[in-house]
């Protein structure tokens, strides 16, 4: 890893980040799933991840498909019940609808070894136009989901796929390969990354003289290293969600470091902003149901 002015899009960046969560999220729920895929063709991008699949049934309520239902049917959803013990990336329902609306095709395909299905359906022109979702027999040990979509780049002032929203799909599968369980292989246009937890992802961006201190707890994991520029550098993850700015799980973190320092060091003319100039944080948050307040109730750093 190495730090980058760069010019991208969010909204491209989000449309991909929707799916690839989709995936990540995926291996909270099954336990099957060994690999996740990102390939991009062109300026086509696939996610693919194995397990068992999404269920291809009618659902009772809405006389459709399921996997129709997830994909083209805005605000239905099965991560965002208030009242459900959630410790996914997914909220409102939208997730990877957003990514049809926004693409100039998009293709979902299924494999479904409960129900003994195969699903393949398209969706083109911002989900304009839906097509009849093809339905054969499906008798394959292993299920699938995998979702191919190209964007509708004018809508983000882009002609096509440039060099540095590649670079940043490249970067955020490597996020990917770090948060999800070891024993999964998470690859990139085909190729292993050679990343399997969050300590090996930690050290691209360190190199091998960096002093480094190490905590896990409560489905957290911190690592606290020297600042190598002089200036507090943070990278963070909520339930997969990459951080990028920060946000109350750094403060939360890096309050207890700069406290834990001032009680150490017993300068009164030292001041906190100093002190954190000093580190470079990297965190693996676990939160349910985001209320940050729930998981505040004892230290993390002691």
């Amino acid at each position: 890893m190495e730090y980058k002015e760069i010019v991208y899009s969010p909204g491209l960046y989000k449309i991909f980040d929707e799916i690839i969560v989709n995936a990540l999220d995926e291996t909270t729920r099954d336990k099957t799933i060994t690999e996740i895929k990102i390939n991009i063709n062109q300026d086509t991008i696939s996610v693919f991840n194995n397990g068992v699949g999404i269920p291809i049934v009618i659902h009772p309520e809405h006389k459709i498909y399921v996997p129709e239902l997830i994909f083209a049917n805005l605000l239905t959803s099965t991560n965002y019940g208030d009242n459900d013990k959630r410790v996914t990336g997914g909220t409102h329902g939208l997730g990877a609808k957003l990514t049809a609306i926004f693409s100039k095709e998009m293709i979902v395909e299924i494999g479904d070894i409960k129900n003994k299905k195969s699903y393949y359906q398209v969706y083109k022109n911002n989900l304009s136009s839906i097509s009849k979702p093809i339905i054969k027999k499906y008798n394959e040990k292993q299920g699938y989901v995998k979702i191919t979509f190209t964007p509708d780049y004018q809508k983000f002032d882009y002609s096509k796929l440039d060099k540095l929203n590649r670079a940043l799909i490249k970067k955020r599968t490597f996020d990917i390969a770090a948060l999800s369980p070891s024993n999964i292989k998470v690859y990139y246009n085909d190729n292993l990354l050679k990343v399997n937890n969050f300590d090996e992802y930690v050290n691209l961006y360190l190199n091998e003289e960096t002093k480094l201190i190490k905590f896990k707890k409560n489905d957290w994991e911190i690592v606290i290293a020297d600042s190598p520029t002089e200036r507090f550098n943070q990278v963070s993850f909520v339930n997969g969600i990459n951080t990028s700015k920060g946000g109350k799980h750094v403060d939360y973190i890096i309050d207890q470091v700069t406290n834990y320092v001032q009680k150490i060091v017993k300068k009164p003319s030292l001041k906190d902003s100093y002190i954190k100039d000093n580190f470079w944080i990297f965190i693996k948050a676990v939160v349910v149901n985001p209320s940050f307040s729930s998981q505040t109730k004892e230290e993390l750093i002691t």
